[in-house]
């Protein structure tokens, strides 16, 4: 029955996410603990705690964000608020963070390569995904009739095109 597996899905997925959300911010405390003090030179620490931190809390962050979606997406349900507010909040930490790595541009003796992976990320990310994102996020907020499917995207369809969009963030880091 495709109602229980979705509605397995969707249990499954509100029993993992708290967890994996502890898990990324014991991660974030854990980097700023790594690199802090004096137990590394500048030239390590300046970039593991500034861009690299900014880079990583966007990806995890939109990557909390994917797996939220996937599993409104599998419910083939309207959103309720508590789980708009969620998303919400997720967006604004990858706004904050991008935000950060996006000043970089304007930094004069910022490298090509990082300048580009920016670029990259700026057309991708906040650009053609960012119009995939905002689609659902107003079908989320609208009823669809009895027995239609109620967004565009599968939840396979949005994993893929999420990490896809997630993974030009995360080359911003590599190019660093």
């Amino acid at each position: 029955d495709p109602h229980m597996v979705a509605t397995w899905l969707v249990r499954q997925a509100a029993e993992w996410i708290p967890i994996v959300t502890r898990l990324i911010t014991a991660t974030a405390r854990m980097r700023i603990a790594s690199f802090g003090g004096n137990a590394f030179p500048p030239r390590i620490t300046y970039p593991n705690l500034t861009v690299k931190q900014s880079v990583w809390l966007a990806s995890e962050n939109a990557g909390l964000e994917r797996a939220n979606v996937a599993a409104l997406l599998n419910s083939n349900a309207p959103a309720a608020p508590e789980i708009l507010q969620r998303l919400r909040a997720f967006r604004q930490n990858v706004d904050a963070s991008l935000a950060d790595i996006r000043f970089l541009k304007d930094v004069a003796d910022t490298p090509v390569e990082i300048r580009s992976a920016i670029e990259g990320m700026e057309k991708h990310f906040l650009g053609e995904f960012e119009q995939v994102r905002k689609q659902l996020y107003q079908q989320a907020v609208t009823t669809a009739p009895a027995g239609d499917r109620h967004y565009t995207l599968t939840s396979a369809q949005w994993i893929e095109q999420s990490t896809a969009a997630i993974d030009t963030i995360l080359k911003v880091s590599e190019a660093y």
